[in-house]
């Protein structure tokens, strides 16, 4: 088993349950949440190492959710690659500290667990 914690934010019930499988089948220790609030509390308990995070959600946005993440102490070296179905504004996202931002339609869920694994590993320090 896996020590790399993943936590997925995602409204989309099926969308949530197909990434969670995924990491699951491949030992990822894997906790969901359906919106930004509940994202934030999970993440406080469960101190993710990835974040899976959807932009467009009840009751906070994942804009919200990464400037909550990102300003606290505790999480703020949770990895968040952000999955979005719409047109968001990639720089602003990135400048906020999101790892990478991608559109879900274009990538499977094969892709997606592979930029986990990439989100995971510490790059070789470059020699000077």
């Amino acid at each position: 088993m896996s020590n790399n914690r993943i936590l997925i934010v995602e409204d989309e019930p099926m969308l949530k349950k197909m990434y969670e499988k995924i990491l699951v089948d491949e030992d990822f220790d894997v906790a969901t949440a359906s919106n930004g609030k509940e994202g934030l509390e999970k993440a406080k308990e469960f101190q993710p190492d990835v974040i899976l995070l959807d932009l467009l959600m009840p009751e906070m946005t994942g804009f919200e959710f990464l400037t909550k993440i990102k300003s606290d102490e505790l999480l703020k070296l949770a990895k968040v690659i952000v999955l979005t179905n719409v047109f968001a504004d990639s720089h602003e996202l990135l400048a906020k500290g999101a790892e990478e931002v991608l559109l879900k339609v274009d990538y499977t869920p094969e892709q997606i667990v592979e930029k986990v694994r990439a989100a995971l590993t510490v790059p070789e320090p470059k020699p000077i």
